[in-house]
């Protein structure tokens, strides 16, 4: 193999493992948005369906309109009110999840981040 046909294979090898990082990357973060209000008292942010235990870092901000619970597994783990962030990395076993639930206020709203590690 000439040092051209090398170089060639290689640059192509390069540019697929970078893309193929790039997606895997893309689709293991989850960023949205939430409420919970009168109607829907509780929201879940992230299950596990993928048939394996997932080792998962979430973030979960309120940003209006009082307080949620943030539950694991259906086990409270935070309260957190308007203006707080929790942070947490947990381990989940097949249908486990984070749930949300309103625990005070009529419409609570926040943002959530889920990155499977």
């Amino acid at each position: 193999m000439s040092s051209t046909t090398r170089s060639v294979v290689l640059f192509a090898a390069l540019l697929w493992l970078v893309a193929s990082t790039g997606a895997l990357s893309a689709q293991s973060v989850h960023d949205g948005k939430w409420k919970v209000d009168s109607t829907t008292a509780n929201r879940g942010i992230y299950a596990n369906y993928s048939g394996a235990t997932q080792k998962v870092l979430f973030t979960v901000c309120t940003t209006a309109g009082g307080s949620v619970d943030v539950l694991v597994n259906n086990a409270t783990v935070a309260t957190e009110t308007v203006g707080n962030c929790m942070t947490r990395t947990e381990s989940f076993a097949q249908t486990s999840g984070v749930t949300l639930h309103r625990s005070s206020g009529t419409s609570v709203t926040g943002t959530y981040s889920i990155s499977i590690l």
